[in-house]
């Protein structure tokens, strides 16, 4: 129950349900769980600091179709041309548990992802990122050349993209993690995967090969397919 100071009657009171636990961002900054029922008190951030008051996180109900969104050394999650660890460094949640990717040297696309059927549906897509040495990563999906979209993630800036990611967003955390999402209108493709590369500028082309000149890296975590036009909280 959230209560209005006034009027002192409770005509301002109201009441809401959330039927599983659910994550804010505290006042440390970081992605905390609330649990089942319990209203969350979200802090806002800019360029990666807490500032100002918190709010009550109101959201739809959405499905993360994302298994192991963390932990990138499942077998769930296929890849090319790439290393994969797990639990190599503190995530936005607080915990050792964010995942690393690394090139090999190879003149290759360098990518991981994983794999849905759901249609034609719109989704949105998500994930936090950091840089070690690779600067920019390519988020896409299926065969459409035009859905993708790149990410400065050194200096927390937007590249190139595609006609079906018209509006990606880049949001910076604390500990130089930044969160990258983008809506994908799929223009009649069918959504089957939501695929990650590695890339060598801001303004790589869709499923770009390259020859990295080092084993260039990145951290990963909390990676998220939700059906809808617009990310919502992290769902683990």
């Amino acid at each position: 129950k959230l209560y209005s100071v006034l009027p002192a009657d409770g005509v301002g009171d109201f009441t809401f349900s959330r039927g599983s636990a659910a994550t804010r961002i505290n006042k440390d900054g970081l992605i905390e769980t609330v649990a089942s029922g319990v209203s969350r008190l979200n802090y806002p951030l800019i360029d990666g600091v807490v500032n100002g008051c918190p709010s009550h996180l109101l959201e739809p109900t959405r499905q993360n179709l994302v298994i192991q969104n963390s932990d990138l050394s499942s077998n769930i999650w296929q890849s090319g041309q790439v290393s994969k660890f797990a639990n190599q460094t503190i995530s936005p949640d607080g915990t050792l548990n964010a995942s690393k990717v690394a090139v090999t040297l190879t003149n290759n696309t360098h990518w991981f992802q994983q794999t849905f059927a759901i249609g034609e549906n719109d989704v949105t897509i998500s994930a936090y990122v950091k840089n070690i040495d690779a600067n920019f990563i390519q988020v896409t999906n299926a065969g459409n050349a035009l859905a993708y979209a790149n990410f400065d993630i050194q200096n927390g800036t937007v590249g190139a993209n595609g006609s079906a990611m018209p509006n990606p967003k880049i949001e910076k955390l604390p500990n130089d993690w930044y969160r990258i999402s983008v809506a994908v209108d799929n223009n009649g493709f069918p959504i089957t995967y939501m695929r990650f590369y590695i890339v060598n500028s801001a303004s790589a082309p869709f499923n770009q090969a390259f020859l990295p000149t080092s084993t260039v890296s990145l951290y990963f975590w909390g990676g998220q397919c939700e059906l809808g036009s617009f990310e919502t909280s992290v769902i683990p």
